[in-house]
Order: structure tokens, then C-alpha cells, then sequence
């Protein structure tokens, strides 16, 4: 591909991402506290039951206090006063931890617009998370959209000049997806939070994990646990993990595929265990890809009265300590054809699981 071919594919492509900073009133410790996570998660505590959501109002970002443009760097250190949440939109193909998967296609015919599965990725973190400010990163998006429009008084819009941030990356023509590893991992060196692919549904809240005593906590990927996905990513800033984790990008050579996002920090995990914490397949990453069929497939009566026991059983999840679940959108075709009027009338698992965040 030519160079000029690559840079005038990043002109049309939109590179979204999600910040969003939990302003705390009081003062936190500088480490996070969390007991149990180092043990695996079946010991955390979720919460489903929240207030209503009060997410940053469209006058509260209008006032002279409120800078946008500067991101997280605003905001207040995150050792003790904020978190930052950070989502690239599926747009730049993310599929990381589909290892027997081909890679996927690299050209795109124009611009993309925003989809009722970003809308409800994005929505649920407002919910699940209650955030105090939202921050969408982005090269170029149509502010226009009717799914943004309807985010719009909750989402600070970041602009970002992929030319002058990743000058050597385009010129030695990586591929989108490694471009946007390395974005998440600027973002959240930087400032530090929580990153979210865009097909990431967030179906609880992440307090306790906030809390823990590891500056990074990485989901299990897969039921053989190969990865670690970067699907979902909590990291204090400047942490000690994602330094070591940034600096390995430096030995990237294009052409390979997971090494970096995915089988790398499964291999740091083992060898240097006190920097980061690990999470069962099961908060994050489960079902697995392999499991789309079950996910989407028409549910008899019985099957959906059922189900719905179930997520109330779990307070909105389909099993005990599940956070998030992964859509994974480059292997669920059904997600092409999503719309309010499918998730609200139709009953399979996915828009039963998904349904509450409609709104």
C-alpha cells in the first residue's frame, strides 16, 4: 500500500476513543484499594442498583472552567483524585484475541459513521459507570450523526492529528488496528483509567477494581487464557506495566499481528506478577468469540423467560462478577443490522443483555 493510499485512508477513517474522568469529591489513596483481586475475581462485589445518571451537562462544558481540548491534563492527578475511561471505536479493527482467525480486511469505502452498537457501548459506560465527564477522540466524525446526536451534551469531542502523534507508524504503513494499540496506551500512560473497545458493554460498575492495589488489571482472553486482551484496559497513569508495555512497540515489526497487544502482556503477567493484576476470562471476556451463535441466536419463549431470571439474578449480567461483555463485532454479523426496534422487541441473549441501556 502506498504511503499517500495510507494517509489518505486515516483522512476518512473516524479514530474515536472515549475519556471519561470520574471526578472525585474527596481525596483517594494513591494506591487503589482492593483486596481480593489479586485472588481472581470471584471475590468482588458488583453493584447493578445506581442512581439515575447525571453525566457532564452541555453548560457545564460551555463553562470557562472547562478546558477540552486539553483532555485528562486538565483534570486533577489521577493518583488519588480521578479515572479515566478511553474507547477507540470499532472502526479501526480490533481483533485482538481472535488468534485463529485471517486478519481483517484494511480497506474501507468511506467514512464511518456511528452505529447503535457504538451508541450502546457508549451509553452503557454513562450508566454502568457514571461518569462526570466523557471525552471522544477523534481524527475526523460526523458530528451529525443521529446515535452521537443523541450523546452529544454528555461527550467532550478531542481532536487528534494522526500525522503530527504517529508520524513513524504512517510512514512505515502499520496497520490500523496497531495504530489504535498504541493510542489506548498513550491515552492511558498519560492520564490513566480504563480503556473500552467500542463493541465493550459495560454492565456493572467498575468501584472495586478502581480500588485495587495494582496499577493494571488485564482480562484473561479465551478459554485456554493464551492473551491477555487489550480489549479492556485499567491502568494508572505513568504505571510501571504500561510504561514497559508502551516501550515494547518500539520492537514492532509489521506484519505481525497479537504479539504486542495480546501474547506479550500474557508472558509479563507471569514473569513480573506485582506490576498488574489478572481477571478470569469470565469479567470480561465471556462468552468468547466462538460463542456468537448462543449470543444471537432467537430464543423460544421459555428459553427468554428464563434468561430474563437469570440477568435478574445477577443484577443486569448473565453470571456472578461478569463487568462487561464483549460483543465482538468483527465476528458478529448481526450487529451490522442492529436497531432500537431489534433490541427492544426481539429476544435473544445479546439484546435481552443489552436492552436496559436503551433509552
Amino acid at each position: 500500500m502506498s504511503q499517500f493510499n495510507f494517509l489518505a485512508k486515516f483522512a476518512i477513517l473516524v479514530i474515536a476513543s472515549v475519556t471519561i474522568l470520574y471526578l472525585l469529591g474527596t481525596p483517594q489513596p494513591t494506591t487503589w484499594r482492593f483486596n481480593h483481586v489479586a485472588a481472581g475475581y470471584q471475590h468482588a462485589t458488583t453493584y447493578y442498583t445506581r442512581p439515575p445518571f447525571k453525566g457532564k451537562l452541555a453548560e457545564e462544558q460551555q463553562s470557562s472552567k472547562y478546558h477540552p481540548t486539553e483532555s485528562a491534563t486538565s483534570a486533577k492527578s489521577l493518583t488519588g483524585t480521578n479515572t479515566t475511561i478511553e474507547t477507540i471505536a470499532h472502526n479501526i479493527q480490533d481483533p485482538h484475541g481472535l488468534q485463529e482467525l485471517d486478519e481483517p480486511q484494511e480497506e474501507f469505502d468511506d467514512i464511518p459513521e456511528e452505529t447503535p452498537e457504538d451508541y450502546l457501548a457508549m451509553r452503557a459506560a454513562l450508566v454502568s459507570l457514571q461518569p462526570d465527564r466523557l471525552n471522544l477522540h477523534y481524527t475526523d466524525l460526523n458530528n451529525g450523526n443521529e446515535w452521537l446526536r443523541k450523546l452529544h451534551a454528555n461527550i467532550t469531542f478531542i481532536h487528534h492529528d494522526l500525522q503530527q502523534e504517529y508520524p513513524k507508524q504512517i510512514e512505515e504503513n502499520w496497520h490500523l488496528a496497531h495504530i489504535s494499540d498504541v493510542m489506548r496506551l498513550d491515552i492511558l500512560q498519560r492520564d490513566g483509567g480504563i480503556y473500552f473497545d467500542t463493541d465493550v458493554i459495560a454492565l456493572q460498575p467498575f468501584d472495586d477494581l478502581l480500588h485495587s492495589p495494582k496499577d493494571t488489571i488485564l482480562g484473561n482472553d479465551g478459554r485456554e487464557r493464551f492473551g491477555l486482551c487489550n480489549g479492556i484496559i485499567l491502568g494508572r497513569k505513568e504505571a510501571t506495566f504500561m510504561n514497559r508495555w508502551k516501550a515494547s512497540y518500539s520492537s514492532f515489526e509489521v506484519g505481525e499481528w497479537n504479539t504486542h497487544s495480546v501474547i506479550l502482556p500474557k508472558v509479563w503477567s507471569l514473569a513480573f506478577p506485582e506490576d498488574f493484576c489478572t481477571l478470569s476470562p469470565s469479567a470480561f471476556f465471556w462468552p468468547s468469540w466462538d460463542s456468537i451463535q448462543y449470543m444471537h441466536e432467537p430464543l423460544t419463549d421459555a428459553q427468554a423467560r428464563k434468561f430474563e431470571k437469570t440477568l435478574a439474578s445477577h443484577n443486569g449480567s448473565m453470571y456472578p462478577h461478569q463487568l462487561a461483555y464483549h460483543a465482538w463485532h468483527q465476528v458478529a454479523p448481526q450487529l451490522d443490522n442492529l436497531a432500537p426496534e431489534i433490541v427492544m422487541t426481539r429476544s435473544t441473549r445479546f439484546v435481552m443483555l443489552v436492552r436496559r441501556f436503551i433509552e
